[in-house]
């Protein structure tokens, strides 16, 4: 309740502001414990807050307490990491990612293959020509240097 008086707080900030004001990350975890209906600012900030200048990084290790609406919300982000999702989200997951049943299966393999600092990343990528790609999966590796 209180974060979302806070979250409430920072929607009517940004909306004063104008857009292009701002520049920061906002970072919630355990989102699955705030309402993201499209009526709530959580919803404002996912889908025009980068308009504003307030990236949003949500995290969850719970993602079956989200209704359906709230899932497609918690999915228009440019991008989605997963780290390690277990059998049954799996599943979940690759029906919300995956364009076709190839693409569905390569992210399936690509969930089977992730240990420990590895994650999937889904979304457009930088590519060295300095052009964004297409969508799509990357399973990134060696996130501890190690």
């Amino acid at each position: 309740m209180v974060a979302e008086l806070l979250l409430d707080d920072l929607h009517n900030f940004l909306t004063e502001c104008g857009p292009g004001r701002n520049d920061f990350i906002l970072v919630l975890d355990e989102c699955q414990n705030l309402r993201l209906t499209s009526d709530m600012p959580t919803a404002f900030l996912l889908s025009q807050g980068r308009k504003y200048g307030c990236g949003v990084w949500l995290a969850t290790q719970s993602p079956d307490y989200f209704k359906r609406d709230e899932l497609a919300q918690l999915y228009q982000p440019a991008l989605v990491l997963n780290f390690q999702p277990n059998v049954v989200e799996r599943q979940k997951i690759c029906r919300r990612l995956a364009k076709n049943e190839k693409e569905k299966a390569a992210l399936l393999d690509m969930f089977e293959q992730l240990g420990r600092g590895q994650f999937v990343a889904s979304g457009h990528f930088i590519k060295t020509s300095g052009a964004l790609s297409e969508y799509g999966h990357l399973l990134v590796d060696n996130v501890y240097g190690s």
